[in-house]
């Protein structure tokens, strides 16, 4: 399994926002998807793409 380390800002900003221990679990939810958005298109970059 390929390991990525994502340095993305963005990324680690929500991912520190989804550790508060006070977040309520609508917004932990929107955290996730969001997280999980960005984390396709760093997962999809080194795809190729057909003409």
């Amino acid at each position: 399994m390929k390991l990525v380390e994502v340095k993305h800002p963005l990324v680690k900003h929500k991912i520190g926002v989804m550790r508060e221990a006070d977040i309520d679990t609508k917004k932990f939810r929107e955290l996730a998807t969001e997280v999980g958005s960005l984390l396709t298109y760093e997962a999809t970059a080194d795809l190729e793409t057909e003409k």
